[in-house]
């Protein structure tokens, strides 16, 4: 029988970790889709230890959403302030995991700081293409109307 939490709930285990990511990594993106989804419905439904593992995982394989790493982030930090009732092994799992969300959100966090100074140099090449323009069409329009010089016989 597993061990039980405080609350009287089951205490989630290594294997439930292990069990959790082969079902994540045996699923299709649609059926990792609707695995969030189930996860999201169970955990509202009965928010013991062993649903929020599986929601922890199953947001944390959403690797596109912030939000969903940063909702991952939270529960992990909630199931770990409980380690005390954790197998040993399963907190260094979760530890780990812990700090491979933090290195992935730093990193979505830097992709959208380098996303927005793209846009802002891509506004400040497009205004500066216009200028370059704006001067290419005056010097134009002066060579067009100024005479040659007459050279001095």
């Amino acid at each position: 029988m597993a061990p039980r939490a405080a609350e009287g709930t089951a205490t989630p285990t290594p294997e439930t970790y292990f069990d959790i990511l082969r079902q994540l990594t045996g699923a299709s993106p649609a059926e990792q889709l609707a695995l969030r989804q189930q996860a999201r419905t169970t955990y509202r439904e009965q928010p013991d230890a062993v649903n929020r593992l599986r929601l922890i995982l199953m947001l944390a394989s959403d690797h596109r959403s912030l939000a969903n790493l940063q909702r991952a982030r939270e529960l992990l930090a909630e199931l770990l302030a409980g380690a005390e009732v954790l197998p040993s092994e399963l907190t260094a799992l979760l530890r780990w995991q812990a700090q491979q969300l933090q290195g992935r959100l730093q990193l979505l966090e830097e992709l959208a700081l380098l996303r927005q100074q793209l846009a802002e140099h891509k506004v400040a090449l497009i205004e500066a293409e216009a200028k370059l323009e704006a001067l290419t069409s005056i010097e134009q329009t002066l060579e067009a109307t100024t005479p040659e010089p007459v050279a001095p016989q």
